[in-house]
């Protein structure tokens, strides 16, 4: 195991964390997305994911940044990591897929579920805090 998969874990299991991905296309353009549907298993991310231009920036990319943050009354006082990301997986029909659509539908809604169209997975590269370096 990492030795930031539990660091991981407590801030992706926060009822407030808030999960921004960036990516980058063929047009050099960066794009930062928010994302509800973000999970760490057995050391990847898995990251829930429609039809969007972070999605499009990733089948040309495969490089891409995720800020976990949990806010706080100032921003000097928020929490949270940021992960350097490498695209190593696309699941549209699986078992992981399934349980994945099934636990945004119970949290969130079928409404929500409906739009998932894929589990993107992600290897974990650097891992740094919101500010400074570890």
């Amino acid at each position: 195991m990492s030795r930031y998969t539990p660091r991981i874990e407590k801030i992706l299991s926060h009822k407030n964390c808030i999960c921004i991905l960036s990516s980058v296309g063929p047009t050099n353009i960066p794009n930062s997305a928010l994302f509800g549907a973000v999970k760490i298993v057995d050391e990847e991310i898995l990251i829930a994911m429609g039809d969007n231009r972070t999605y499009a920036n990733l089948l040309v990319n495969p490089h891409a940044a995720l800020m976990l943050i949990i806010p706080a009354d100032s921003a000097v006082f928020y929490r949270g990591l940021r992960l350097d990301l490498h695209l190593i997986g696309i699941a549209e029909e699986s078992e992981t897929f399934a349980t994945f659509v099934a636990e945004v539908s119970q949290r969130v809604g079928k409404t929500a579920a409906a739009s998932i169209r894929r589990i993107v997975r992600f290897a974990l590269g650097n891992v740094r805090p919101l500010a400074g370096y570890l």
